[in-house]
């Protein structure tokens, strides 16, 4: 249990270093008037296409409300333009306004640097390893997750 308990500490330890780098790597966008959940749902959006607000909520473990309060700031400050889903007219349409299209570039920017100086360092297959890993570990606790509530 001891190899695990610090094999788990090792890897939150690497994962925050990583994170934290590759943050400051893309320190572009800091001065947005944005708070971090505003920012980390602007991402969402831009990563993800045809996302819904449900979607979001779902996603970050929040209200719908309070999606609808991020959403409003990122469509004040036209990162993002919502309207009305004609498919189901009780959702919202989100696609990037002006300034989420000028964000996603640069960011795109940024990444291309990421991959030049560090990512593309290491073997494709052991990169792909790696995320593949991470995705099992994080299917593993979302099961867990669902299965917990279920029998609560």
């Amino acid at each position: 249990m001891e190899d695990y308990r610090q094999l788990l500490r090792d890897l939150q330890f690497t994962l925050d270093d990583i994170s934290r780098l590759f943050a400051q790597e893309l320190a572009m966008v800091e001065n947005l008037p944005l708070n971090k959940r505003q920012f980390r749902i602007l991402l969402h959006i831009i990563f993800r296409e045809n996302v819904t607000t449900s979607e979001i909520a779902v996603h970050f473990g929040i209200t719908k409300s309070a999606v609808s309060q991020a959403l409003s700031v990122l469509e004040q400050h036209q990162f993002i333009i919502r309207s009305i889903n004609e498919e189901n007219r009780r959702e919202n349409r989100l696609e990037l306004g002006p300034q989420g299209e000028l964000i996603k570039q640069k960011i795109e920017e940024a990444e291309t640097v990421l991959i030049e100086r560090y990512i593309s360092k290491l073997p494709f297959q052991d990169i792909v390893h790696v995320k593949n890993v991470l995705e099992q570990f994080r299917d593993i606790i979302l099961d867990f997750n669902q299965r917990g509530a279920k029998h609560k």
